[in-house]
């Protein structure tokens, strides 16, 4: 069935081969035969590029023996085109057995014979191949002489493939990017553009008042949503004024709502973005995200406002989560100290005497995990006792925070209550991992691996291995039995006095 449906367009590409040999003949109808050595040793380097390895240095032959003159051109072209058509058809076949890296390579080679009804002809017909890399290279050789012809079918190619597939189509959309060719890229935008972005900002005005104004034109007004997408982009890594108003304008389309939000963090727009965050809290997991990367006291004040405010449970949690609690990120200087860490730590406060519930559980991990000496350990402990799962974040935050008040009580916990030993064990292993490691009773650790419950000699372990910064157990097995375990009791004993 694949064979009969490729049928039509390959009879419409060998209906080309009688046509340019006739072209390239000039006043006859059929070229003279060319002379049996010429078309040998045109064959032989044919065969040479079904060589992938040694695909390079045959090219090179191939393109000499082409300049040598007219009847030289003539074969070569000739004979590319046959081989290639007989390699398209047959999926790779033909006499002299032309694969997907061959074809490519008759690309190449037309494209360095010189603009001419012949090789654009051969090209035209690379347009329409599906192995991605002959299209590439058939593209970018017609590019090369200003014919963007190629370009719906370089876009679709180079959408589909990556590595040097997607390298190629690269390169041919860049020699298309002109000013003519602009609004062919613009309407060419449908969401991927990753490819299209440097070719279409390359079709814009150089000079950069210019090119403001005209991207500006294109973000106000153009059709496409994909295209005022692309230019606020553009904008913004241009920077200037004008680009927050076009920002928050974009923020009521989808489409160009993600750009609108990165150039508002870019621009450093943290009132805009809290507002955001109050006006569409479906979306509070990304605006958080772009409020917190601003990075400055403005955003950490902006944050603190939206958290006292009258904002849904919901956005409170994830704001508490992205901005005052990111996982596994170290805090940004902005946010460690200055304004911007005063603001965070007030903000976290008032959190912890008005929130409730999930909130008031993240906000109390938040607030051990600024590791702030101004951070009351005695409130967080305050707090305990309302209900099981504020415990276990009061635990996770106390080890984060730290301190001989803090070390004692996760100890006592992990010991006494086997139900929270698991938040203990956690809060230990954020105290073993940070600036207090040493108020950890190491001794202590290793009394509580001959437990009598399995989950508080588990956790011992991953705190013990968390201060000795690898993942050995020595040995050490929390499910075996007890007088099994002794031997890894006894190696964690010997690391301990060796430390």
């Amino acid at each position: 069935m694949g064979t009969l449906k490729r049928a039509p367009r390959v009879a419409g590409l060998l209906s080309g081969v009688a046509l340019t040999c006739a072209a390239l003949a000039g006043c006859s109808s059929e070229p003279p035969p060319p002379p049996p050595d010429v078309q040998a040793e045109v064959d032989d380097i044919l065969v040479g590029f079904a060589n992938d390895s040694e695909s390079e240095r045959w090219r090179g032959k191939l393109i000499e023996v082409a300049h040598r003159g007219p009847q030289e051109l003539r074969t070569t072209l000739a004979s590319m085109e046959r081989e290639y058509l007989r390699s398209w058809r047959r999926g790779g076949g033909g006499a002299t057995g032309l694969n997907n890296a061959g074809r490519r390579r008759v690309m190449e080679v037309a494209a360095e014979l010189g603009d001419s009804p012949g090789t654009r002809d051969l090209l035209a017909k690379g347009l329409k191949d599906d192995e991605p890399n002959v299209l590439a290279a058939a593209a970018h050789g017609l590019a090369a002489w200003g014919d963007a012809s190629g370009l719906p079918a370089l876009l679709e190619s180079g959408r589909k493939t990556e590595g040097e597939g997607r390298e190629h189509a690269a390169a041919a959309l860049k020699l298309l990017a002109r000013p003519a060719e602009r609004e062919r890229f613009l309407a060419a935008h449908t969401g991927d553009d990753a490819l299209l972005f440097e070719p279409t900002l390359a079709s814009f005005p150089p000079a950069p008042v210019q090119r403001r104004k005209a991207l500006t034109e294109v973000a106000e007004g153009h059709k496409n949503p994909h295209a005022r997408k692309f230019a606020i982009q553009a904008l913004s890594k241009l920077g200037g004024e004008g680009v927050e108003d076009l920002a928050k304008d974009a923020l009521h389309d989808r489409t160009t709502r993600p750009a609108a939000l990165k150039a508002l963090e870019g621009a450093g727009d943290a009132d805009a973005l809290a507002a955001e965050l109050e006006r569409e809290p479906d979306d509070a997991d990304r605006v958080v995200a772009h409020l917190y990367r601003v990075q400055s006291a403005a955003a950490a004040q902006a944050a603190g406002r939206v958290l006292a405010s009258d904002v849904n449970e919901d956005v409170r949690v994830v704001l508490l989560q992205g901005f005052y609690a990111p996982a596994g990120e170290k805090r940004p200087s902005a946010y460690a100290k200055g304004a911007g860490h005063e603001a965070v730590v007030e903000a976290l406060r008032a959190a912890i005497e008005r929130e409730r519930g999930q909130a008031l559980r993240v906000a109390v991990v938040a607030l051990g995990q600024l590791g702030d000496p101004a951070v009351d350990d005695g409130a967080l402990l305050r707090l305990q006792g309302r209900d099981d799962a504020l415990d276990a974040a009061l635990l996770v935050g106390l080890g984060h925070l730290g301190g001989e008040v803090a070390a004692g009580h996760l100890m006592h916990t992990l010991e006494s209550n086997p139900e929270l030993a698991q938040a203990a064990g956690e809060g230990l292993q954020a105290l073993a991992k940070g600036e207090h490691q040493s108020e950890l009773p190491g001794r202590d650790l290793i009394v509580l691996l001959d437990h009598d419950e399995q989950v508080v000699r588990e956790q011992a372990l991953a705190i013990l291995q968390a201060l000795a910064g690898d993942r050995d157990d020595r040995g050490y097995k929390p499910s075996a039995d007890r007088e099994s375990r002794q031997p890894g009791k006894q190696a964690w004993e010997a690391w301990w006095d060796s430390r």
